[in-house]
């Protein structure tokens, strides 16, 4: 009886963990990196240039046409040569090679971000080239270490609230958020807890970031668990949950470790610092050696081959680097965007003992860093106040207040333009004397939230918020 009371947990656990970790189900991986250079001669759409280039966004933030596009990224790749066979990943130190074509990121790390703001599942579309995008490193594991420079290969991320990581992770990417509550969140989703077991700060961030998850944290995952054991029991005649975890042998082991991780949730909430004591263990350093020339490129489609290295351990930066092929086809060569997997790819650390990892987009400028190269080094010494971002009374205002009903002009002189009726979305009010508009988007989602677009007189484009906050787009 115990046997069959183990199956069925078992059962429950493989399809309602929160998290699962299987390190066999890893994407297919190789130490060259495919790809061939080509003649731009042989390009080709295969539908209208307009929606073609509209994916196409370069390193400066510019739209280009297609041709801009061809000239500005020709290592646009295809894998054109017939199939080979390549070394797959075996664990052991063997160089990684670019292969033909070195690997040279040119796409747009903001626009991808952007993107992936607008995802539901933590895909994004990516026209043909290479990709690098900084990320912030989340651990995903109850209790393990995080050496720095471990080498990880790329896998789905699976389980029950995999979705609501790849959700959060998207929505977060980006906003320049602190990353220890961040972490203290991604730990209770995985643990299983619900929304109102988890500490005001944890609360906050589902609220601001993934408001229609909520329904799914409804629910607590040991509890859940315990209320089938339950019904099972009820038959058979069972000791107690608690105490039937002693006879239960691997399926026990798992629970108690769940329990352990709740707990130790549970007791220090919100404090990272003691979290990160317990759930972390230091002093531990890594066998498998990453980076650049040690990490292997993961094929997650025909045509997109993805990795991520770095150099760091938890809270770190890492780098998430995506080459997606050209087509070839008998026409010649196929321009047109591939849906690619960012939030919801987990780097696994193919070891218990290490923690796997996700990645959380880094804010990135938007505008050109100052030019400090003729500046006074100061013997690499900074000021308090240097690369400080300006305060939002700094920043450039609307030469008219907020209206608070969108349907009236801000001010006198300022008149609405667009197709759709004054205050709907589908227009902005504009002042043609000072070249300044506005735009109410009150109906945007997390994690931006409602907002009013502002183009200022020198063209520059901000968001204005309700309580009174400004960013630049």
């Amino acid at each position: 009886m115990w046997g069959l009371v183990a199956d069925q947990l078992l059962n429950f656990l493989g399809n309602e963990a929160p998290i699962i970790a299987n390190t066999q189900e890893i994407f297919p991986t190789v130490n060259v990196l495919p790809g061939e250079p080509f003649d731009t001669s042989e390009v080709f759409l295969d539908e209208e240039q307009e929606t073609a280039t509209a994916l196409v966004k370069r390193s400066d933030g510019e739209a280009s046409e297609l041709s801009d596009y061809v000239s500005q990224i020709p290592r646009v790749r295809n894998q054109n040569r017939p199939q080979e066979e390549l070394p797959d990943y075996s664990g052991t130190s063997e160089q990684v090679s670019e292969g033909s074509v070195p690997f040279e990121p040119l796409g747009d790390a903001g626009y991808i971000t952007a993107q992936l703001h607008d995802s539901s599942d933590g895909t994004v579309m990516l026209m043909p080239g290479d990709y690098e995008i900084p990320v912030t490193l989340f651990c995903m594991n109850q209790k393990a270490s995080s050496p720095p420079g471990h080498r990880y290969v790329l896998a789905p991320l699976r389980g029950s609230r995999a979705s609501i990581i790849a959700a959060l992770n998207a929505r977060a990417g980006g906003l320049d958020l602190d990353y220890q509550p961040l972490q203290v969140l991604s730990w209770n989703i995985q643990a299983g807890m619900a929304y109102s077991e988890m500490p005001a700060e944890s609360q906050s961030l589902v609220d601001r970031l993934i408001p229609d998850y909520q329904d799914q944290l409804r629910g607590d995952f040991l509890q859940e668990i315990e209320s089938t054991y339950n019904s099972l029991s009820g038959v058979a005649g069972l000791p107690s949950f608690n105490v039937a975890l002693n006879q239960l042998g691997e399926v026990g082991r798992i629970v108690r470790e769940y329990q352990q991780f709740r707990d130790t949730l549970v007791r220090y909430q919100s404090n990272y610092n003691r979290l990160f004591s317990e759930l972390i263990p230091s002093g531990i350093t890594t066998t498998a050696i990453g980076g650049a020339t040690r990490t292997p490129w993961s094929k997650l489609d025909d045509r997109v081959y993805a990795r991520m290295i770095t150099e760091n351990s938890a809270g770190g930066q890492g780098k998430f680097q995506i080459r997606v092929l050209a087509k070839r086809t008998p026409a010649g060569i196929l321009l047109n965007a591939v849906q690619v997997a960012i939030t919801s790819i987990i780097g696994d650390s193919q070891t218990e003992d290490v923690q796997s990892k996700t990645g959380i987009p880094e804010a990135q400028p938007t505008s050109p860093p100052t030019d400090v190269a003729n500046e006074p080094s100061n013997n690499g010494a900074t000021s308090d106040n240097e690369n400080e971002t300006p305060q939002t009374e700094d920043l450039p205002k609307p030469s008219a207040p907020i209206p608070d009903d969108p349907t009236q002009p801000p001010g006198e002189g300022w008149e609405w333009r667009g197709n759709g009726p004054n205050g709907s979305s589908e227009g902005a009010w504009y002042n043609p004397e000072t070249g300044e508009s506005l735009h109410p988007d009150l109906d945007h989602g997390p994690p931006i939230g409602p907002h009013w677009d502002y183009i200022d007189r020198d063209g520059n484009k901000w968001r204005i918020f309700p309580d009174g906050r400004q960013e630049r787009e």
